[in-house]
């Protein structure tokens, strides 16, 4: 790996203290993703819009629709998202068949809308994977239920990415269960994006002790802005980790550190999609999904 990615320079650039650092302001990220559009796939900036529920970025799903854009993607744009446009666009989706997407899209959302539609997806034999997915940052009985009877389907891996944001005992007891052979030491690792608690950094080394895939260890750094955090993409980078992946885990980063790793990773080779996606996030990394019941 070139110890260009190790530059002193860059990875001791002082850090901004701002609350503006972290949590991505939505027209400073779609500015940036309407200059990534070109020679970019348009469902990866389609998907790059999870949580982003403004007037521009719905003419950019209108327009994707237009163009008849893969509507899974269109369908994982609505991550996170409650309003009333939102819920007509998954109606739409799921009586065209993308209930898969349309499952995940519920990621973060809580209220009886939500779990109404899940039943109906249930009845409607999705698969179970997307209905795991469709949990991400939930922490109520009902949630922990699902979960438990995924579980005992064999759907560890994405049981364990549903625990994203989740930072209290019932969620470390369930991370420590999935470690014991239940799940991917990654998908644990993707577990733990948004957490900077000491527990969380603990088990990004043991997962990585456990042969964790270092591309999933950074996409669990998405939300994180700290020293340590650009201590260890600055190892992980150094290790062998994917561009794309770390890209990814630079997820609601408004800081200067941030905009100025993006545009390193696209002079390295790092895919415009991937960058897209690790602006605002996607349904498991962004934080303003992830983080919400927080």
């Amino acid at each position: 790996m070139s110890s260009n990615f190790q530059s002193p320079e860059f990875f001791n650039h002082p850090q901004s203290k701002t609350k503006e650092a972290i949590g991505m302001p939505e027209d400073e990220g779609l500015d940036y993703l309407e200059k990534l559009q070109e020679g970019t796939e348009r469902d990866l900036i389609a998907k790059s819009l999870a949580g982003v529920d403004n007037e521009r970025a719905w003419k950019i799903r209108e327009a994707l629709l237009e163009e008849n854009s893969n509507k899974d993607s269109l369908a994982l744009s609505l991550a996170g998202l409650d309003s009333e446009r939102v819920w007509e666009m998954r109606e739409k989706l799921l009586k065209e068949g993308y209930g898969d997407s349309v499952a995940i899209s519920l990621a973060g959302l809580d209220d009886e809308r939500a779990w109404e539609m899940r039943e109906r997806l249930i009845g409607e034999k999705i698969n179970k994977d997307s209905l795991a997915l469709s949990l991400t940052s939930l922490d109520s009985e009902r949630a922990w239920e699902m979960r438990e009877e995924l579980l005992k389907e064999g759907y560890g891996d994405s049981v364990a990415i549903s625990l994203a944001g989740l930072d209290d005992e019932r969620a470390w007891e369930m991370r420590e269960r999935l470690l014991k052979g239940m799940a991917n030491p990654g998908s644990i690792a993707r577990s733990l994006a948004g957490l900077n608690s000491e527990k969380a950094w603990k088990m990004r080394e043991k997962t990585l002790r456990f042969g964790a895939d270092r591309d999933q260890v950074a996409i669990s750094l998405a939300g994180l802005d700290d020293e340590r955090a650009w201590e260890m993409r600055s190892r992980l980078l150094e290790e062998g980790a994917e561009k794309n992946e770390v890209a990814l885990g630079l997820a609601g980063l408004n800081s200067e550190k941030a905009w100025k790793m993006r545009e390193m990773l696209l002079e390295k080779g790092a895919q415009k999609g991937s960058i897209a996606q690790g602006v605002f996030g996607i349904y498991c990394t962004n934080p303003k999904i992830i983080l919400k019941h927080h």
